[in-house]
């Protein structure tokens, strides 16, 4: 199954009590930075076909240069903070364990 960047941004959001308009603001504050840095590694992981540019359209950026600090942040931040790297696995697992809807090929 195909995930979409939408349904990873969605979910994401979801799971740290956000809109999708909060997701994609330009705020710096770490309650909206840090799901949104969460929500472009998700997205550069599971949605191999997307660009960083492609990743930057989605979250509203203008340079895909955002989009790769933040995965490299969440990189660096996956060993050393528990609270991240349970974030970023209970979100790749919930994508890895999606059931396919009716008619698409498992």
């Amino acid at each position: 199954m195909r995930v979409s960047a939408y349904e990873v941004c969605g979910f994401v959001a979801g799971r740290h009590g956000l809109t999708m308009a909060e997701l994609k603001n330009h705020s710096r504050a770490r309650e909206y930075a840090r799901p949104r840095q969460i929500a472009m590694y998700a997205i550069r992981t599971l949605c191999p076909h997307m660009s960083y540019p492609g990743i930057a359209r989605v979250l509203a950026r203008k340079d895909h240069t955002t989009i790769l600090h933040g995965v490299r942040q969440i990189e660096s931040l996956l060993t050393g903070h528990e609270r991240v790297a349970r974030e970023v696995g209970a979100t790749l697992t919930h994508f890895r364990t999606v059931e396919p809807v009716s008619g698409e090929a498992a």
